[in-house]
């Protein structure tokens, strides 16, 4: 499994995300998503790992990505003033994302 592979889809599947409805900040949050993605590339790598060799099961998965969930900063947003409920939203929206492209990458394995 390649998972640098993996990250780049998963970067490319979370940029449509931000494009649908935060295309003018896109630019700063997706520097931030990078940062995200890069502090918790370990863990996902390692957590992947475990699911694809069913050690964890799908829904232990979700819970450990969500787990993270306070890491992913979008301050960018905050300070064009967006609710903290809609960037609550926006994180398990991307999330949610998250999940489902390691699910279907790892399916293709």
């Amino acid at each position: 499994m390649d998972f640098d592979m993996i990250l780049k889809e998963l970067r490319a599947e979370l940029t449509g995300v931000l494009s649908d409805k935060w295309s003018d900040v896109q630019e700063d949050t997706l520097k931030e998503l990078d940062v995200f993605l890069l502090e918790s590339k370990q863990k996902l790598k390692r957590w992947t790992v475990l699911l694809a060799m069913k050690e964890l099961s799908l829904e232990e998965y979700a819970w450990l990505v969500k787990s993270q969930k306070n890491l992913l900063q979008l301050n960018s947003l905050q300070l064009l003033g967006v609710h903290k409920t809609s960037i609550g939203h926006l994180k398990n929206k991307l999330l949610g994302k998250l999940i489902k492209v390691i699910q279907a990458q790892l399916l293709k394995v």
